[in-house]
């Protein structure tokens, strides 16, 4: 395991608006001052359940992975701590799958707010909201990155026959769990994945995947639910 040179840094833990309690709560403290029907009630509550489960999420994935933390002396996972790394990731990747899921739950009984915007498919989901308006671009376009990931994790079967391994990475989001393979028969790759780089360990590989970085992943999250938040605010006030 070793570190590979990368273009940039990434961006420092304060400069990123993250998800935690107090914003959430004070959320539901926003929107519980709305005049609600039951379910419109419940379906936020549900998303907010889930929106305090993913932030502690997060919290565990960089702690564990060592994100910001200075690379000497390295840390180095082996053995059954690789596994655990991995675990997280899995969870908090298919918690955002879950917690964008619930948001478009909360999305859909407002029609009044966003019309009829698709919510059977998250990829439609955050496409929809990415062409809508500039302002969801970034964020849907990070949470896009996240649901391709998980993708890869959760349906192996409908994708080529893939190795995972650990990396310390040099832009100091710590240990990274990647994902590669070969091509399929036809010569494709899986969705979400490009062509391994020159310093990537496995030469025979026709393809990895590098997954967003948390703090990224749980910062768009915090941008989009804020903004599709203040949309339903505003009506209610209106």
């Amino acid at each position: 395991m070793s570190d590979f040179p990368a273009p940039q840094k990434v961006k420092a833990e304060s400069e990123l608006a993250l998800l935690n309690g107090r914003y959430i709560q004070a959320w539901e403290e926003a929107l519980s001052q709305l005049r609600l029907n039951a379910k419109r009630r419940q379906a936020i509550r549900n998303y907010m359940e889930s929106a305090h489960r993913i932030a502690k999420k997060r919290v565990q994935v960089t702690k564990a992975v060592g994100a910001w933390q200075p690379q000497t002396p390295p840390l180095v996972p082996t053995g059954e701590a690789q596994h655990m790394i991995y675990d997280l990731y899995e969870s908090y990747y298919q918690s955002v799958y879950n917690t964008v899921s619930k948001l478009a739950g909360v999305v859909v009984l407002f029609p009044e707010v966003f019309g009829h915007p698709p919510v059977r498919s998250m990829e439609k989901f955050l496409k929809h909201f990415a062409e809508l308006e500039p302002e969801f671009e970034e964020s849907c376009s990070v949470l896009e990155k996240a649901r391709k990931y998980r993708t890869l994790l959760d349906h192996p079967a409908g994708a080529p026959v893939s190795n995972w391994m650990t990396f310390r990475t040099a832009d100091d989001r710590g240990i990274v769990v990647f994902h590669f393979g070969s091509a399929g028969r036809s010569g494709t790759i899986p969705e979400g994945t490009e062509p391994p780089p020159s310093w990537f360990p496995f030469g025979d590989a026709d393809w990895y995947i590098d997954p967003p970085f948390v703090p990224y992943v749980d910062a768009a999250l915090t941008e989009l639910m804020g903004r599709l938040f203040l949309k339903i605010q505003q009506f209610g006030t209106d």
